[in-house]
This record gives structure tokens, C-alpha cells and sequence, in this order.
């Protein structure tokens, strides 16, 4: 396999003829690929923030760079250093190229970090006991639930308990389509040999999501001829599914009554204690500040834990920016999306929050560069004032540093008509937008 800096060098250079300078520069100057593997690749970002940028904004684009050199493209993670403890290995079935490493989870989702409650006590029990004892008592183990209620949670928390205390146990864990990819490649490739032999050398699956291979009879057929590896031999597999087995539409006779084999346990909605205390750790490990009625408020409005964790994150990320402290009305504004823009911001202000978003000191985006790092934030932030301004085209000129009233003009007519036909132009102003609220 090619060097990780030679495989990164080329799917740079696939972003840079695809988006614009800024954005790379942007985005892309501070990262690197830690780790590749045909069915995963890490890339290694300065922060958290990046990483969920580069995840909401640039994963189509990632994968068709990677799609260079892995089909099909490779599941995309991002590492950061929070704290040096914390850092996880990452790589998944191998290539084949006699290297072996620790299959990938995440650190954060152990027993430890798991709250339980009334709901989930059982699921937890049943996890931690696959764990303890792979291949005897629960095995396989299907665990069901609605989306939100800690199922993926449960299978790395296996995964990590097997890693610390189970060594040389080799746990893997894969979704549904992940698996769906690499069988669909192997058969087109026709190296399903070769696939075998890598999945015969776990000795614990963790399998997510195993209901979406409903009507995908070809895949479901390789999954039942491992999951009779693994049940003769002794070997633990772990199920998630949003419904149980005998709710599955499409599944094969053989796959639906072996899903029947194990423990059955079902996982229900966090309940409003549980989600309070979870909320709280949260806020804890983040640093956030919030009282107790807010985080009351917070936890009433939804029964997915993982969409009450971006409301927290993006409840942290707004009141950071707007220097606004956390309390009922800033959630409600945060859960409702509503982010009400002010009647009427100034040019200074629009300015300064421009080029933060593209990671320029104010000096540049007013400076009379061409370039396009420079050009395209200036003749964004100009749009904008003359939007959301009273400002004529003359007044905004001279706060972009006595720019002529024709260069503003030309920048509106511009700005209007890509972000008309040009998705990330349109995204970019609908960011830049929110943080002027």
C-alpha cells in the first residue's frame, strides 16, 4: 500500500481542484492521515471543532478523493488530541497486508461513561456480560432500540472492555452498510476468500444495525454462514437492531431464526433522570455551564441522546460566540433553530464575524489582495452589508479600507448570483449568517 503522506498529498490535491483556496486553507492546512485502511481511514485535525466541519461539510468529497486509491471509499474518522490518554487506535479489517493492529473504538463510550437507569439496566447487564464471558452464556446477544438510546455505546463498551482486559481477543466492530460495502467489493473483486479469512481471525463481532440488511438477501446470506462460524466455535457476536428480530421485514429464514438464538434484550429511551444525569456529565467533561432548570428544559424535549448531545454542543458553541450565558430562553431559541438576526448590524460587525469565519485577521479581508483566499470572504462580507445594512454602496466602499462604490457593486451582483447556483457558497452565508444573530 502507498505511504499515508503520499495517499494524503493526492486527495489534497483532488480538494484543491474541486473547492475554492480559502476553503483548503481554511480547513485543510492543520490536518493530516493518521491511519488508512481500505475500509477506514483517520485523518488527524487540530480540534474538535474542525472535525465536525469536515464531517458536516466535506465527507462526499473526502470519500471520492480516497475513492483514488480504496473501493468502495473507506468510512472517514477524524482523531484530535484532547488529552493525551485518551488516544484511540483506529483501523479495521486489514488489506491483506500482513500488519495487524487494534481495531477501532472509542474511548469515550466504555461501562464507566455508560448511565444507566430503569430502561436500559438490562441491555447494560447483558453488554457487560458478553464482555466478561464472550461466547458462553449470551451469545449472540441482540440488543434493540430506538435511535438515541445508547445501543452503538454498548457495542464499543465491549469492544474497549475486550482490548483492556481480554488480551489477545480480537473484537471488531461493523455497521450494517460497512459490512454491505466490503461484501458487495469482494464479490466484484472476487476476493471473498480473502474477506473470510479476515473475519475468521475475530474472535468477538460487534455487528450495528443488523435490520438494515433487510432485502439485501446476498449479504444476509454471508453474514449466516459466520454467524455459524462463530456460534460453532464458540466465538461472541453482538446484534443492534431498532426493532426485534421478528419485526424485520425481508430477512432470510436462516438469518431471522438465528437472531432468535441468544439473549433478546431491548433497550428503551433514557427517562428524564437519566437523561439529566447524562446531560450533566456532558456539560462536566465539556466545561459548560448550565443550571439546572435549562438542563430540565433540555432533557423534556427529546428522547434521542444523541440529538440531546449536539443541542448541548451546539447550545456551548453558540453562547461562546454570542458571550450569551445558558438558561431556558437561549435552549428554546437553540431547539426551535430559530436564530433571529439583529434589525439592523453594523458594518463593523459583519466584518469582524466574516473573517473569523474564514480565519482572517480583519487587516486582510479588507486589503485590496485578488487573491481568492482574500477576494471571495471580502466580496461575502460586502454582500452582507449591503443586505443587512441601510449602508448605500459609496458608505460600505469606504469601510472596505475606500474601495470604489463599483467594487461593492460587482461583489453583490456576484455573490448573488453563486450563491443562486453554488451550494457552498449558499452554506457559507447561512453560517456566517447564523453568527451574526
Amino acid at each position: 500500500m502507498r505511504k499515508k503522506k503520499e495517499i494524503w498529498g493526492h486527495v489534497i490535491q483532488y480538494l484543491e481542484n474541486r473547492l475554492s483556496r480559502a476553503e483548503i486553507e481554511t480547513w485543510f492546512s492543520n490536518t493530516r492521515l493518521r491511519e488508512a485502511d481500505p475500509s477506514m481511514v483517520t485523518i488527524e485535525v487540530p480540534n474538535k471543532f474542525v472535525a465536525n466541519w469536515l464531517r458536516e461539510k466535506y465527507t462526499s468529497e473526502l470519500q471520492e478523493g480516497f475513492r483514488i486509491f480504496f473501493e468502495p471509499p473507506p468510512e472517514i474518522r477524524y482523531s484530535f488530541d484532547v488529552n493525551p490518554d485518551q488516544k484511540s487506535n483506529f483501523s479495521a479489517f486489514s488489506s491483506g497486508s500482513g500488519k495487524t493492529s487494534l481495531p477501532w473504538f472509542d474511548k469515550n463510550l466504555t461501562f464507566e461513561s455508560f448511565i444507566t437507569g430503569e430502561t436500559n439496566r438490562f441491555a447494560y447487564h447483558s453488554a457487560l456480560e458478553a464482555a466478561r464471558m464472550p461466547g458462553q452464556h449470551y451469545n449472540p446477544l441482540y440488543i434493540w432500540g430506538g435511535p438515541g438510546a445508547g445501543k452503538t455505546h454498548l457495542l464499543h463498551a465491549i469492544g474497549n472492555y475486550v482490548q483492556i482486559n481480554r488480551q489477545p481477543e480480537r473484537a471488531q466492530y461493523i455497521t450494517a452498510d460497512h459490512f454491505t460495502s466490503l461484501v458487495s467489493s469482494a464479490r466484484r473483486k472476487r476476493t471473498m476468500d480473502h474477506l473470510r479469512k479476515e473475519i475468521n481471525r475475530v474472535s468477538l463481532l460487534l455487528f450495528d444495525d443488523v435490520d438494515l440488511l433487510a432485502g439485501r438477501l446476498k449479504t444476509q446470506k454471508e453474514l449466516s454462514s459466520f454467524f455459524n462460524l462463530f456460534h460453532e466455535t464458540n466465538r461472541q457476536i453482538v446484534f443492534t437492531a431498532k426493532l426485534p428480530p421478528n419485526q424485520i421485514e425481508n430477512l432470510t429464514e436462516e438469518i431471522a431464526s438465528r437472531l432468535h438464538w441468544g439473549v433478546i434484550s431491548e433497550i428503551n429511551s433514557p427517562d428524564q433522570e437519566t437523561k439529566l444525569k447524562i446531560i450533566e456529565r456532558k456539560c462536566h467533561e465539556e466545561g459548560i455551564d448550565i443550571p439546572d432548570d435549562a438542563a430540565f428544559f433540555l432533557a423534556s424535549n427529546s428522547s434521542d441522546m444523541k440529538e440531546l448531545m449536539r443541542l448541548v454542543t451546539r447550545l456551548h458553541t453558540y453562547s461562546s460566540l454570542h458571550h450569551k450565558p445558558i438558561d431556558i430562553s437561549l435552549v428554546n431559541l437553540v431547539i426551535s433553530g430559530k436564530h433571529i438576526l439583529s434589525p439592523a448590524p453594523n458594518i463593523k460587525k459583519i466584518q469582524e464575524i466574516t473573517a473569523r469565519f474564514f480565519d482572517l485577521p480583519v487587516s486582510d479581508l479588507l486589503s485590496g489582495s485578488k487573491k481568492r483566499q482574500y477576494s471571495y470572504p471580502r466580496q461575502i462580507a460586502m454582500y452582507l452589508c449591503r443586505r443587512y445594512t441601510d449602508c448605500s454602496y459609496k458608505e460600505i466602499g469606504t469601510a472596505f479600507h475606500n474601495k470604489d462604490h463599483s467594487t461593492v457593486m460587482y461583489a453583490v451582483r456576484r455573490i448573488t448570483k453563486e450563491r443562486e447556483k453554488n451550494d457552498r457558497t449558499k452554506n457559507d452565508i447561512l453560517a456566517i449568517e447564523n453568527l451574526i444573530a
